[in-house]
């Protein structure tokens, strides 16, 4: 009996044993995943708070340059004006400044990216905050679509770059002309908001639209490019061609690409209306001035700069398939060609299609403009 005894508690303890082990294995994964969570979420923090404090490094020295040369700037070109109100100033450095620390942080901005963002929203925004808040509806809505589906566009394209970080380059090809002509505004006009009036603001409805025909540009060209690809039930059609060509080839077109890039176009108008409303209402309510036609011109603008943007690709843009059926955008061994020429990449072709919507969109206001208005080109002259 004292064996029997003997030999069950040592079962039992064997028993006891095993189900402590079984125990401490079933909770061994689940721990493990805590611990990994808690570890990801730790080493998530420390490069955040590094991210944040290498940007405040870059960024500060940066506003505190910008705002500098800007007052020099004014003091030279503006010197009998007004000073510039301080809301104004604080608003051209704050505001910015937080967007393009939103950008570095979530990924749409690289530290390059963010400085040049700032920059460029700085000099928006003492312009015209009509300016300022087109740009800022651009940057928002083109990092948003370049983000829809992903999954899908790292299959077509070799290079795609996940969450389309911007650097500096993208950020001067694409907002560029539009600090030209906010800058070009602010010489002959000074800082503030002017109504799109030709007969009495020549040279400040010139300057706005031509901003307003970069950012129409750019954005339509973005949305078209990431959304075209991916919505699009057919193939897209070659723009010298059109026959058909492989979803991300340079130059190709869809009808949910143009459309795209239409809307994109009117979003842009649509802001940039509504802001020339509420800084301009005494004077629009007091001469009967319409400021709607600019919906229009921003949503063809936004047409416009995205067929050049296609035809320029196309032409002179080199467009391959890998082994893997894969766009690629230089040639090379296993590469089969699509269309194109190695001339220009990708930042050299946003570029010249903004800077060309720039200079068109102007001339289209004004003959919008003269239709409506039925001003006679002498009147035009004697205005400039």
């Amino acid at each position: 009996m004292q064996g029997d005894d003997g030999l069950t508690s040592v079962r039992r303890r064997q028993q006891l044993d095993n189900s402590a082990e079984q125990s401490a294995s079933s909770k061994t994964p689940k721990d493990g995943l805590a611990t990994k969570r808690s570890s990801d979420e730790a080493i998530s923090r420390i490069v955040s708070d590094y991210s944040t404090a290498y940007t405040m490094a870059f960024g500060l020295p940066a506003m505190m340059l910008t705002a500098l040369l800007f007052h020099v700037f004014v003091i030279v070109f503006r010197a009998n004006d007004e000073p510039t109100s301080v809301v104004r100033w604080s608003l051209a450095i704050l505001f910015p400044a937080i967007l393009a620390l939103h950008g570095f942080r979530r990924k749409s901005l690289s530290i390059s990216g963010a400085v040049a963002g700032f920059v460029v929203g700085f000099i928006m925004t003492m312009g015209s905050y009509g300016f300022a808040t087109s740009m800022f509806a651009f940057f928002i809505l083109g990092s948003s679509a370049t983000k829809v589906r992903a999954e899908v566009k790292r299959k077509i394209e070799a290079d795609y770059m996940e969450g389309g970080q911007r650097t500096w380059i993208q950020v001067l090809c694409n907002g560029g002309p539009a600090v030209t002509f906010a800058l070009f505004s602010i010489i002959e006009n000074g800082c503030g908001e002017k109504p799109l009036d030709f007969s009495q603001f020549y040279h400040a409805t010139f300057n706005a639209l031509g901003v307003l025909g970069c950012l129409s540009c750019a954005c339509g060209d973005t949305l078209a490019s990431e959304l075209g690809a991916v919505f699009s039930k057919n193939e897209p059609r070659l723009i010298t061609t059109l026959q058909r060509v492989p979803r991300g080839t340079n130059g190709g077109v869809s009808k949910v690409g143009l459309w795209a890039s239409f809307l994109g176009g009117i979003f842009i108008g649509i802001v940039f209306y509504v802001m020339t409303l509420l800084f301009a209402w005494d004077y629009i309510v007091l001469h009967e001035s319409q400021q709607w036609p600019v919906i229009l011109i921003a949503g063809f603008s936004g047409l416009l700069g995205s067929l050049i943007d296609s035809l320029l690709g196309a032409l002179f843009q080199f467009s391959g398939l890998d082994k893997e059926r894969r766009i690629v955008n230089t040639p090379g061994p296993g590469i089969t060609k699509i269309c194109g020429r190695e001339l220009l990449d990708n930042h050299a072709v946003n570029l010249i299609s903004c800077a060309l919507t720039s200079l068109i969109c102007p001339n289209i206001g004004l003959a919008v403009y003269q239709a409506l208005h039925q001003l006679s080109p002498i009147t035009n002259l004697e205005t400039c």
